[in-house]
C-alpha cells in the first residue's frame, strides 16, 4: 500500500467562484505541485552526487496537449539517433545549474539550425522551391565540433540560396545575411570560452563554500537555471549526459499523458454550491505545502482568540487548534519518513540555499493562491490515507 494526502478545501465565503477563478486556482495548484516535485527530485540527485553541471532546464513549458508518448516506457532521449535528436531539438534551448561548455555548444547548434530554418521559411513565400534544412541531420551535427557543425549548416543553407533562379545581387545579399547569423553563434561560443576561466574559478569558490549568498553579483551566471525553473509554468528538467549523448527527463509521469502514478494530483470532487469545496488527492510531497498552510491557519486562529470574549467561540477555536496541531504533527512525521528534507543534508551552502529558495518560492505561491481564493481557513480537512496505485 502507498500513501497520499486527501485534502478538502472549503471556502470561507458564500461567493460563487467564476469559471476563470476555478481554472486559475486549479492551474496554479497543478503547476506549483509539479514544480515542487521537480525541486524534490533535483534535491535528491544533488544529495546523491549528481554533478550540477548535468542538471538542466529547458526554456519553454511543456504543452499539456502534447502526448509525449515517447517518454512513457523510458524517460531517456538518445540524441545520437535521428528520432531522439529531433525530440531533443523540439524541447528548446536549455541551461544547466552550473554553466558548462557542452551545454553552450549544443545550444548554439540548435539555435543556429532553428534560426537558419526560420530565415529560409520566411523566404519560402517568395521562392516556393526553397527547401528547409532537414531535421533528420541534426544528430549528425551533434557528433561534430561546434565550428564544423555551424559551417556545414551554413553551407547547406547557402547551397539552397544558390539554387534559386534569382539575380546574383539577391543571392549575395542572402549569403551575407546567412553568414552574419552563423557568425553570431560562433562569437557566442568564443565569448563563453573567454569567460570559462572566470566561470571555473567561481565554480571552485562555490564548491569550496567561499560564496554563500545568492545575491552575490558574481553568481548571476549561476542563477539562470533557478530563475527559469521558477518563472516557467511547467518547466522541463532533465539530467544531461554528454558522454552518452543522452538526456533523462524528470517527473515524466506529469508530462506524458499516458502515465499516471501515486504522485499525480487527482481532482476527486468539486462543488460549486455555496460555499465552494475542492476535494483533492495528492502525493506526500504536498506535505511541504500543507504543513506551513495549516500553521498559518493555526496562527490566525490563535491570534483571533486574544480578541474573543464569547467562551463558546473560544472553546470551538481551541478545539480547531488542537485538531490542526494533530494534523500538523502527522504530516511532519510523514515528511520525515519520505525524506523530503534532504536539502538540509546538502553540504554546499550555495547549492542548498538555491534549492531552498526555489522550494520556498513555490510553496509560498501555492499558499498565496489558496489564501487568495479564501480556502486558507479552519475548514481545511487534511488526512493521510493508504491506497493502491492504479498503475500497479
Amino acid at each position: 500500500m502507498d500513501k497520499k494526502i486527501d485534502i478538502k478545501l472549503n471556502s470561507s465565503t458564500d461567493e460563487i467562484m467564476s469559471v476563470w477563478e476555478i481554472q486559475d486556482l486549479l492551474k496554479n495548484l497543478g503547476n506549483n505541485y509539479y514544480k515542487l516535485n521537480l525541486v524534490v527530485e533535483i534535491n535528491k540527485m544533488i544529495y546523491n552526487g549528481v554533478d550540477p553541471d548535468n542538471i538542466v532546464v529547458f526554456n519553454e513549458s511543456f504543452d499539456f496537449k502534447t502526448s509525449f508518448s515517447y517518454l512513457k516506457e523510458i524517460p531517456i532521449i538518445d540524441i545520437d539517433e535521428v528520432t531522439g535528436a529531433k525530440q531533443f531539438y523540439h524541447l528548446g534551448e536549455f541551461t544547466s545549474i552550473f554553466p558548462n561548455t557542452d551545454v553552450v555548444e549544443i545550444n548554439a547548434i540548435c539555435k543556429l539550425f532553428r534560426e537558419i530554418n526560420s530565415y529560409l521559411f520566411k523566404r519560402k513565400s517568395l521562392f516556393m522551391e526553397i527547401k528547409l534544412l532537414n531535421k533528420d541531420r541534426i544528430c549528425e551535427y551533434f557528433k561534430l565540433s561546434t565550428v564544423d557543425a555551424c559551417n556545414i549548416i551554413k553551407q547547406k543553407a547557402i547551397g539552397r540560396i544558390l539554387k534559386l533562379n534569382i539575380d546574383k545581387s539577391y543571392k549575395d545579399t542572402y549569403k551575407n545575411e546567412i553568414n552574419l547569423i552563423v557568425e553570431k553563434y560562433l562569437k557566442e561560443i568564443d565569448a563563453f570560452k573567454i569567460d570559462i576561466k572566470e566561470i571555473n574559478d567561481l565554480k571552485k569558490d562555490i564548491l569550496e563554500n567561499n560564496i554563500i549568498e545568492l545575491s552575490d553579483k558574481r553568481t548571476l551566471k549561476f542563477n539562470k537555471f533557478y530563475e527559469r525553473l521558477q518563472s516557467l509554468e511547467r518547466p522541463i528538467v532533465g539530467t544531461f549526459n554528454a558522454d552518452y549523448s543522452s538526456i533523462e527527463i524528470l517527473c515524466t509521469d506529469f508530462i506524458c499523458k499516458e502515465t499516471r502514478n501515486k504522485y499525480f494530483l487527482d481532482l476527486k470532487n468539486f462543488s460549486h454550491n455555496s460555499p465552494t469545496m475542492v476535494y483533492l488527492g495528492i502525493g506526500m510531497i504536498f506535505t511541504l505545502v500543507a504543513v506551513p498552510l495549516l500553521k498559518q491557519i493555526k496562527d490566525g486562529i490563535e491570534e483571533s482568540i486574544t480578541y474573543e470574549k464569547d467562551g463558546n467561540v473560544v472553546k470551538d477555536k481551541e478545539e480547531s487548534i488542537e485538531k490542526l496541531n494533530n494534523t500538523i504533527k502527522n504530516l511532519e512525521d510523514e515528511e520525515n519518513l519520505n525524506n523530503l528534507n534532504l536539502y538540509n543534508n546538502i553540504e554546499n551552502n550555495f547549492i542548498r540555499s538555491s534549492i531552498l529558495n526555489a522550494k520556498d518560492d513555490i510553496i509560498n505561491k501555492t499558499i498565496e493562491n489558496i489564501t487568495y481564493y479564501n480556502f486558507a481557513n479552519d475548514k481545511v480537512d487534511c488526512n493521510v490515507i493508504e491506497f493502491t496505485p492504479r498503475n500497479k
